[in-house]
C-alpha cells in the first residue's frame, strides 16, 4: 500500500470509527446506567489521570491496529505519523498497563475494535452464568448488583485475534445488538458475559462477511468474581448517528 493510499485508507477508517463510537455512545448514555457514577469515554485523547474510586469506566477504542512480529501490536492514533514508525503508535500492552496503574476506577472495561487486538490480549475468559444462576440473579437483582459493585473488575474485549478486522465493523454492530437486548436474560441488566457470548458468534459468520475471533478476559488488578454491570433505563428518546450527514437524529 503506497503512502497516498495508506493515508486515504486511514481517513476512511477514522470516519467509520467515529461513527461506531458515536452510535455506541448514544446507545449507552440513552439506554443504560453503569454501576456507581457513569464514566464513558469517547476517546479523542487519553486523559492523564482519573481518581474517582467508585466510578465505572468504559473505554472504546476504534480505528487502525498495526502489528510487527517481535514488536507486538499497536493502535495508530489520530496524531500518529502515517509513515510506519512505531514511535508515534500506542502499544496495546502500554494502554492496559496505563489504565490499570493510573486510573483508580472500581470497574473498568476496555473495548478494542481494531486489527490485531489479539497481539496483546490472546485469551478467552469470562464468567458464564448458568440457567440456575440467571434465575437467582433475576429473583435477587438488587443484591446481585450490590455484591458485584464491591468487587474490582478489569476487563477487556477485542474485535479479533492476531488478524485483520473489517473496516465496516461487524464487532460494533454485535456490541450494539447486545445493548439492544435490554438485559432481558438477567432482568434488565447486562454483564460482561452477555457481550462475550454474542461476540463469539462472529467466528461463525460466512467468509464473505469477514469472520473474526474476538478475545476477552481480565487484566491488571482484576479481582476474582469481578464483573462489569450495565443497568437498563427506559429511554426518553431514541437517537442515532447519521454518518453521511455527520449529525445526530432523534426519533420520539
Amino acid at each position: 500500500m503506497n503512502g497516498v493510499t495508506w493515508q486515504t485508507h486511514c481517513k476512511t477508517l477514522q470516519r467509520l470509527a467515529i461513527c461506531s463510537a458515536k452510535t455506541m455512545d448514544l446507545k449507552l448514555t440513552s439506554w443504560w446506567t453503569l454501576l456507581s457514577n457513569r464514566w464513558i469515554l469517547l476517546l479523542t485523547s487519553i486523559p492523564k489521570k482519573h481518581t474517582r474510586q467508585k466510578t465505572s469506566c468504559l473505554c472504546f477504542f476504534a480505528g487502525h491496529g498495526h502489528y510487527v512480529p517481535g514488536r507486538g501490536g499497536h493502535i495508530v492514533a489520530k496524531n500518529s505519523q502515517l509513515n510506519g514508525s512505531l514511535r508515534s503508535y500506542l502499544e496495546f500492552n502500554d494502554i492496559s498497563t496505563y489504565f490499570n496503574n493510573i486510573y483508580s476506577c472500581k470497574h473498568m472495561m476496555l473495548v478494542f475494535d481494531v486489527c490485531f487486538g489479539g497481539a496483546a490480549f490472546d485469551k478467552q475468559d469470562a464468567i458464564n452464568y448458568s440457567g440456575s444462576s440467571l434465575k437467582q440473579i433475576r429473583d435477587s437483582l438488587d443484591k446481585f448488583v450490590e455484591t458485584k459493585s464491591k468487587i474490582q473488575s478489569r476487563l477487556f474485549i477485542t474485535s479479533g485475534s492476531l488478524e485483520y478486522v473489517p473496516d465496516e465493523s461487524q464487532f460494533a454492530l454485535k456490541f450494539i445488538e447486545t445493548l439492544e437486548t435490554n438485559g432481558s436474560r438477567k432482568g434488565n441488566v447486562l454483564t460482561f458475559d452477555d457481550f462475550t457470548d454474542n461476540l463469539q458468534t462472529m467466528a461463525l459468520l460466512p467468509k464473505e462477511k469477514n469472520p473474526t475471533t474476538p478475545k476477552f478476559g481480565t487484566f491488571g488488578d482484576h479481582q476474582s468474581g469481578g464483573d462489569f454491570i450495565f443497568i437498563y433505563k427506559q429511554p426518553g428518546k431514541i437517537e442515532s448517528y447519521d454518518m453521511t450527514k455527520g449529525e445526530i437524529k432523534t426519533n420520539k
